[in-house]
């Protein structure tokens, strides 16, 4: 029994890793199809305590219900 649950978690973090891999990769493409350069993009996002707040707490967000997806299944 004690193997079947050590196997279910492995199985579980390597669906967590998948996702969380997939979630950077997208967003990696997503903002390669934007046009707009990165560092440019974070100095104005930086500028702003507010700006910046929502958007680490939206890419947070993000990532744990990409997770909870997979791990759904």
């Amino acid at each position: 029994m004690l193997e079947f649950l050590q196997f279910t978690v492995m199985v579980d973090l390597g669906y967590a890793l998948a996702a969380l891999l997939g979630l950077f990769l997208g967003l990696r493409w997503l903002d390669k199809r934007n046009g707009r350069p990165w560092a440019q993009t974070m100095d104005i996002i930086r500028s702003d305590a507010l700006a910046a707040a929502v958007y680490y707490a939206a890419r947070w967000a993000g990532a744990c219900l990409v997770v909870a997806a997979f791990l759904s299944r």
